[in-house]
């Protein structure tokens, strides 16, 4: 079983008109997807940045790194992760937006054949009602 008690955090600072600071931190207990396991014990941090360029354009940069240990697992199985993205959103009007962004990834396991490297790249268009 885990032993602990769950949190979330989550703060936001907007020292200028056009930046936005964010950092938050959470332990949730994750669902079980390792056999034996009770659960996950996952625990993580992040922080990232909003900045508005003009009233049409914005960009963004978050990090994030997570910690999760799979309790009752045999051998125990810790997977720590940490990935950076940077974003860019063009607002063309109310209804429609396209986005860019660019995520890089890596995950440092117990178990190494479950290690990784990911880089991703997506564009983006949002239409909404």
């Amino acid at each position: 079983a885990i032993v602990g008690i769950e949190f979330g955090a989550k703060f936001a600072w907007l020292p200028t008109e056009q930046l936005t600071v964010h950092l938050g931190a959470s332990r949730p207990i994750a669902a079980n997807i390792v056999f034996g396991a009770a659960g996950g014990d996952d625990q993580n941090v992040n922080a990232g940045l909003d900045y508005e360029v003009t009233r049409r354009v914005n960009l963004s940069i978050e990090g994030i790194y997570d910690d999760t240990s799979y309790q009752g697992s045999i051998p125990l199985q810790e997977d720590k992760t940490s990935s950076v993205s940077v974003s860019a959103k063009w607002l063309i009007s109310h209804y429609t937006s396209v986005s860019i962004a660019y995520e890089y990834s890596a995950r440092s396991s117990s178990r190494p054949e479950l290690n990784y490297d990911d880089n991703v790249f997506t564009i983006s268009l949002h239409l909404q009602i």
